[in-house]
């Protein structure tokens, strides 16, 4: 049993802290019968901004809920994550996001990054959260149904232990939430959390920028804003007149249900952050992409989430 969810999405990124931030977040959707490989072509060039391929990751993640959907009625995912940034990189994070409303809002997103700190008990053997992680995407992998893995299920109830341990220590998507609502997310209620979700994203990321060779003349003078060379990706070193403005990324994601119903859900997802050291002129710059997204190709808003999505076709199938 299955779904395809085609979306085009854009994700609009500004944090502040490298744990703790916000998002202003607008999605869209691909028109119809358009591919994605159709749309990463037309998408390279838009009225001025030009897009350069550079990097392919994968990404896995593992969303946690109630069995009343706490998370989800309340308009949050929450959601411990595996970056595979390269054969050599790898980073864990445990977020929490907020649910958009409208397509401006502003997304709020926390992370807890420092997860090889953390240990939880099985048997007499004290392990990684970040070691049951890594068994639990490689079941992901190996199987169709991981559900039926006695084995994972094991290490699901071993999160989910951890979870009931942790909830009251200074972990920041456990206070955040307590600070929205304590008398929606308690001790109490935030004690039956447990996996629900588990999925795998394959990512294309692209840096946008203005080719001053290349551009509209009202973007000819915009000013390139030159940052350290040890910060600065490596193809605005090889193209100094080449200025960064945005980052893209293509994801494809594939999602089983862990509730028993046996839901796979593909989502298609393009997103783009904001990279423009003058923030404000970045988000004119955003903006001047989305036209052009809605006009020239003619992408619709989206704004759920891909737990949202996700979540909503589970529960239409119940």
């Amino acid at each position: 049993m299955g779904t395809k969810i085609s979306l085009f999405f854009i994700l609009i990124n500004t944090f502040y802290s490298f744990s703790q931030g916000i998002e202003e977040q607008r999605k869209y959707i691909l028109p119809e019968g358009i591919s994605i490989s159709e749309m990463e072509m037309k998408s390279n060039y838009l009225n001025g901004l030009s897009s350069y391929n550079h990097s392919d990751y994968v990404y896995y993640d593992l969303y946690l809920d109630s069995p009343d959907f706490l998370m989800y009625k309340n308009g949050f995912s929450l959601r411990f994550r595996k970056r595979n940034i390269s054969d050599s990189i790898v980073a864990y994070g445990f977020q929490l996001k907020s649910e958009m409303v409208d397509h401006k809002d502003i997304r709020m997103e926390v992370e807890e990054t420092e997860l090889d700190f953390y240990r939880v008990k099985d048997g007499l053997e004290w392990v990684r959260i970040t070691t049951i992680l890594d068994r639990i995407f490689a079941y992901y992998d190996a199987i169709k149904t991981p559900a039926l893995e006695v084995v994972f299920q094991h290490d699901l109830d071993l999160i989910k232990l951890w979870i009931s341990l942790k909830i009251d220590s200074p972990i920041i998507p456990f206070q955040k939430l307590k600070y929205l609502d304590s008398t929606v997310f308690n001790t109490l209620t935030l004690q039956h959390l447990k996996p629900v979700l588990i999925g795998k994203s394959l990512r294309k990321r692209s840096h946008v920028f203005v080719d001053y060779e290349h551009t509209t003349s009202d973007l000819k003078n915009l000013p390139n804003y030159l940052m350290n060379i040890n910060s600065r990706p490596q193809y605005f070193i090889d193209h100094p007149t080449c200025s960064w403005t945005l980052e893209t990324s293509r994801d494809y994601s594939k999602f089983y249900s862990l509730l028993g119903g046996g839901e796979v859900i593909n989502i298609y997802e393009f997103e783009v952050e904001n990279k423009y050291q003058d923030k404000v002129k970045g988000t004119e710059l955003l903006d001047r992409f989305e036209l052009e997204l809605i006009n020239a190709i003619g992408c619709k808003i989206e704004l759920a989430s891909k737990y949202k999505q996700s979540i909503s076709f589970i529960l239409n199938k119940l």
